[in-house]
């Protein structure tokens, strides 16, 4: 993970430390808006914590992703599968 904050870091001018610090900070304020929607996802990334720690946070949406972009690969060789006609690139 260090190697994601370093990369970041550089791209900025800055030290991995603030890339973390900066993403603990959006964190906590995500985590403490009100709204049940957003709530809600909060509690869906697994912490060890009252509040997801940037490593945390990171790793879920990761997943997240790739979860996402497999259910969208599949989904689009349903289609592929119900309209013959239509020829998709691959």
């Amino acid at each position: 993970m260090h190697s994601i904050f370093q990369h970041v870091a550089q791209q900025y001018g800055v030290s991995p430390e603030e890339v973390r610090t900066e993403i603990a900070t959006a964190i906590q304020f995500g985590v403490q808006q009100q709204t049940p929607a957003i709530q809600q996802a909060w509690q869906t990334i697994g912490c060890s914590q009252a509040m997801p720690t940037p490593e945390e946070t990171i790793a879920y949406l990761t997943v997240e992703a790739l979860r996402r972009c497999q259910d969208m690969a599949e989904s689009e060789d349903t289609v592929r599968d119900e309209i013959p006609s239509v020829h998709f690139k691959s």
